[in-house]
């Protein structure tokens, strides 16, 4: 049976980060080529020198914003002004992280970490930050006097991934930002073991965060 053209991609990624691995002079072992085909639900990589797991997640443009995005390049082609939708993948991140959580449960000992490769175009590529901290909402309250004005009554953030009740299994996430260079943001709620070495994204070029519970400074820089 040919494989989809999501698995192939998927299929691409993972060998993408085995080369960025061997450049960086860390081993990376293919979990599927070691062995083999099982029943039990595994990561897709291991950095076998510190035991830390890695599941690869890819996000691609469905049908409408493939749609969007040929519109948006048809007119700016012809000079015109253009508007389009920019989405934010809140339901389709976590769904993700809740397959990585669950195979990282079949391996409680490990170091664990999702690595993100994002092949939306410029208009609908996604924001790490903005999936890392929810989906702003504004609840507004209508008087019974139509004479008044409607009024937000609360705001905040939901369909938030990681905190303290969830996913504590996933020790970091992390986002492809271009050539073996990576966004990563460390889980502060993770269960210890989980946490990865700071050290497997020593790049100049890398950049790392503590995603913490501070609501004034929720990503706090790693020097």
């Amino acid at each position: 049976m040919p494989l989809s053209k999501e698995a192939i991609d998927h299929q691409k990624c993972i060998e993408t980060l085995i080369f960025y691995f061997q450049q960086r002079n860390i081993n990376c072992i293919d979990l599927e080529q070691k062995i083999g085909s099982q029943k039990i639900k595994r990561p897709d990589l291991l950095l076998p020198d510190d035991n830390t797991l890695i599941e690869v997640k890819i996000l691609l443009p469905q049908e409408r914003e493939q749609k969007e995005k040929e519109r948006i390049e048809q007119e700016l082609g012809q000079g015109k002004v253009s508007t389009y939708w920019h989405p934010e993948f809140f339901n389709r991140f976590e769904e993700d992280l809740k397959k990585a959580r669950r195979k990282f449960r079949n391996f409680p000992d490990f170091p664990t970490l999702v690595i993100f490769f994002d092949f939306h175009s410029n208009f609908h590529r996604q924001e790490p930050e903005r999936l890392l901290l929810g989906q702003e909402y504004i609840t507004i309250a209508v008087p019974k006097d139509i004479r008044k004005s409607p009024y937000p009554i609360k705001q905040g953030l939901k369909n938030r991934s990681l905190r303290r009740d969830k996913n504590k299994e996933i020790g970091a996430i992390a986002f492809h930002c271009g050539f073996n260079s990576f966004k990563v943001y460390h889980n502060d709620w993770a269960d210890d073991k989980r946490k990865i070495d700071k050290k497997i994204f020593n790049l100049q070029k890398d950049k790392q965060w503590e995603f913490t519970d501070n609501s004034a400074e929720p990503f706090k820089s790693i020097i």
